[in-house]
């Protein structure tokens, strides 16, 4: 994945050596959910922003305006976030089927105030059990809600209605009756319907 970005966004890597009692699974939603709790932390409205199930932060219900990506690297995780707090990157043609957007506040907030405050939270205890439920309250895809997504890489999409967050921090979805967990890898394009 590439971020294009300006001066005044944030675009930071952090090192985490532990998150106690998290699955590496969760991890993206921990951070997720930090960057969200500075963010609200900092005067932006809480109702205007939603964390788009598996790593994104948007706005409007349409626009992201931040994406978190976890990996493993030995025994300490990398975060990567990119924040647009000043301006987002221009639509391509080839993009997927989202704008960008900003932070959603009157004033730009500072890479460095935000960055304290991101910090701040991650470092922080949460548990599973609150983490779960501060994800779904901010959740873009609420309990009930009508989903797609692309089922094969020939394009076969596939919808279905959302019961949840699993065990594994996988969205759960009800089709035809089934209950399916979806993992980020079986995940090409998800849109609300």
């Amino acid at each position: 994945h590439q971020w294009e970005s300006v001066q005044g966004n944030l675009q930071v890597s952090i090192l985490i050596n532990d998150f106690p009692f998290l699955e590496l699974t969760w991890i993206p939603h921990r951070v997720s959910v930090c960057v969200l709790q500075a963010l609200i932390s900092l005067g932006v409205d809480d109702s205007l922003i939603q964390l788009k199930w598996p790593n994104d932060l948007w706005t409007d219900r349409s626009k992201k305006i931040a994406g978190i990506l976890c990996e493993k690297k030995g025994d300490v995780i990398i975060a990567g976030i990119g924040l647009n707090l000043v301006s987002a990157p221009a639509a391509k043609v080839d993009s997927p089927s989202f704008d960008a957007g900003v932070v959603p506040r009157r004033e730009p907030l500072s890479v460095d105030e935000v960055l304290e405050k991101i910090l701040f939270y991650l470092s922080e205890p949460m548990s599973l059990t609150e983490l779960k439920l501060i994800y779904e309250k901010y959740a873009l895809f609420q309990v009930g809600d009508s989903i797609e997504w692309q089922k094969d890489s020939v394009g076969g999409k596939t919808s279905g209605r959302v019961v949840g967050l699993g065990a594994h921090g996988e969205i759960i979805v009800e089709c035809e009756g089934k209950k399916i967990p979806l993992f980020t890898e079986d995940v090409r394009a998800v849109r609300l319907c």
